[in-house]
């Protein structure tokens, strides 16, 4: 059995979608792959192709939490051990144990030492892994709302207690997604949309990673330490990602790309005001590359590295960016709206 589930590209609403504000999210074609099979042998496995197939095994004590043979450190198989603690009602202890093959592989640059390209890797595996063990477990799949409010918890204790789950929701649902938090509840609210046809973008691979939990913890201890400061950068970032929702539903390409540069600028006011470098060098040279092309340019997602998006009307301009940035040594990766989400290969 296999199952998969795809990354994700933010188009707006980066940082204030933690405090509500509304953000566009989109669906691309790399794909999380978690195969699982039964073990040949008493205990569970774990290989992670990432990894260079490091493997690691492990039973369940008498209260169903996982006992590993060796301590869960790397990033694949530390998020699995949270889940599994979170899942205690799918009583894995009692069925029989599997060998689960974890395969992110497609959200790494293999010309760039590796490097992880910030599409949302944790999520994608969250997904599909949780998916792939409440079938194993034979538990029927919950409602979309209650499961990603189930897998935004799970994935919360991964990040520290941080995250909007907008990852989660383009990876469980595909496609372009409306994406906003709802107050007093733990069901986010989720709308599928389509971008415009004459809007044109490509994602820009900066050549350096960037660690979104970190910087969210920076923003953290700004925001406590300035709470009215925060107030008014956060207003201004939920104002843009307004317009930007309401041009995404009527459709309208000029005004979604007006306010994503709106966006952007609301991005620098974030970073004046918390020191959080999400136009990193690397950014900034983009962004001006695209100024001269006409093009609209902001980071997507926490910033300060991995991917940047660049949007036109007009394609020829943005090839024209794309042929000069990968002059200028950046990396143009082929990236696409994926509308599939979470699936399952036989």
């Amino acid at each position: 059995m296999q199952v998969s589930a795809p990354g994700k590209l933010i188009l707006t609403g980066e940082y204030a979608v933690l405090d509500g504000a509304p953000g566009l999210v989109m669906a691309i074609n790399r794909r999380a792959r978690v195969s699982l099979e039964p073990s040949p042998d008493t205990s569970w496995h774990l290989v992670s192709l990432q990894d260079q197939r490091s493997t690691c095994s492990f039973t369940f004590d008498e209260r169903g939490l996982p006992r590993w043979n060796q301590p869960a450190s790397k990033s694949a198989f530390h998020l699995v051990d949270t889940m599994l603690r979170a899942a205690q009602e799918l009583a894995l202890q009692n069925l029989p144990p599997f060998t689960a093959t974890l395969d992110t592989s497609e959200f790494f640059d293999p010309g760039a030492g590796g490097q992880k390209l910030g599409l949302g890797s944790s999520a994608a595996l969250t997904v599909a892994l949780s998916a792939a063990l409440r079938e194993w477990a034979n538990i029927p799949a919950l409602p979309r709302g209650k499961q990603l409010a189930m897998l935004l918890a799970m994935h919360s204790d991964f990040q520290g207690g941080r995250g909007s789950g907008i990852d989660l929701a383009a990876s469980l649902c595909g496609g372009v997604l409306d994406y906003q938090r709802s107050p007093g509840s733990s069901e986010p609210i989720i709308e599928p949309g389509r971008l415009p046809a004459a809007l044109k973008f490509r994602a820009i691979w900066t050549g350096k990673q960037a660690s979104t939990s970190d910087l969210l913890q920076q923003l953290e201890a700004a925001s406590e330490a300035d709470p009215g400061g925060w107030d008014q950068v956060r207003q201004i970032l939920a104002s843009a990602a307004t317009q930007s929702r309401s041009a995404f539903i009527s459709g309208q390409a000029e005004e979604l790309i007006s306010s994503i540069n709106t966006y952007g600028k609301g991005l620098r006011l974030l970073q004046t005001f918390s020191g959080i470098p999400v136009f990193s060098p690397e950014h900034e040279t983009l962004a001006e590359l695209a100024a001269n092309h006409g093009v609209t340019y902001k980071p997507s997602g926490a910033g300060a590295g991995d991917l940047g998006l660049a949007f036109s009307l007009d394609p020829a301009a943005l090839a024209q960016f794309c042929s000069e940035a990968a002059g200028a040594g950046f990396g143009c990766p082929d990236l696409a709206l994926e509308t599939r989400g979470l699936a399952r290969q036989n």
